[in-house]
């Protein structure tokens, strides 16, 4: 995140690294008591695929590109908004998460 903040600090542009998405799951586990209580399936635009979270209850699909899903589970603001498939309380929820690093 440290190397992000600094190239959009700057207007820079940089790449994303392909093994990016293997920090998803931490993330996931750093932010679980942010996260609503759900099934969540994170999915990247390039198919890598988390599952978190209790395997009762209602569930939910997040799919964006892994750069913006870190960002968005650091509690960065993504260059785009993940989508996200669920009832409406857990979107609700999913929407307004906040996570910090």
């Amino acid at each position: 995140m440290h190397h992000d903040d600094l190239t959009r600090a700057n207007d820079l542009v940089h790449g994303t690294p392909e093994y990016l998405a293997e920090a998803i799951p931490f993330l996931l586990r750093y932010q679980a008591r942010g996260l609503p209580t759900a099934r969540l399936f994170v999915r990247t635009t390039d198919n890598h695929e988390f599952t978190f979270g209790p395997n009762v209850g209602p569930s939910a699909v997040v799919l964006g590109p892994a750069a913006d899903l870190v960002r968005w589970l650091a509690g960065r603001c993504p260059l785009t908004t993940p989508d996200i498939e669920a009832e409406r309380a857990v979107t609700d929820q999913l929407r307004a998460f906040a996570g910090t690093i």
